[in-house]
């Protein structure tokens, strides 16, 4: 089992694999945390977050640009996407979430990770990774009868 001193040195590593575009390391780093005994939950919110979180502060202070953020954002959402296919639950809830950005909010990679999460809790989840205008979101909610409606802010 990986200690609580090791996820952040795999942390540190995940950030500096995605920051320097290496999509295999990133995704290696995560599957063997994976295998060694760490959650996806842990995964998602003690190595990904709070990268993703570091990355996002270095474009506010122009330490990267734009492309170099899109980049390292890019490869979480692979490295997610791979995090999927590792994990899956048996349970059923029958509880039904949609999940998508606010509108006018180009971010969706805390919205996927609460939609993974809720996937791996039971939960048949709609993600709608695109910003979705208000009145559609109501009127889609009401249709599929969806008992949690998530709503991502930046």
């Amino acid at each position: 089992m990986v200690g609580r001193k090791s996820v952040v040195g795999i942390q540190q590593k995940y950030l500096k694999a995605i920051l320097a575009g290496d999509l295999t390391l990133a995704t290696r780093l995560v599957n063997d945390a994976h295998g060694d005994g760490v959650s996806m939950t842990s995964i998602y919110i003690d190595i990904i977050t709070p990268a993703q979180s570091k990355v996002g502060d270095m474009w506010h202070q122009g330490s990267i640009n734009v492309a170099e953020e899109h980049l390292a954002t890019t490869i979480t959402l692979d490295v997610m996407n791979s995090m999927r296919s590792l994990t899956s639950s048996a349970n059923r809830s029958g509880l039904r979430a949609v999940v998508t950005p606010v509108e006018s909010d180009g971010h969706s990679v805390g919205a996927q990770m609460f939609s993974d999460l809720l996937r791996g809790d039971g939960w048949d989840v709609d993600f709608l990774a695109y910003p979705t205008p208000v009145d559609d979101l109501v009127a889609f909610a009401a249709e599929r009868e969806h008992q949690l409606i998530a709503i991502s802010l930046t």
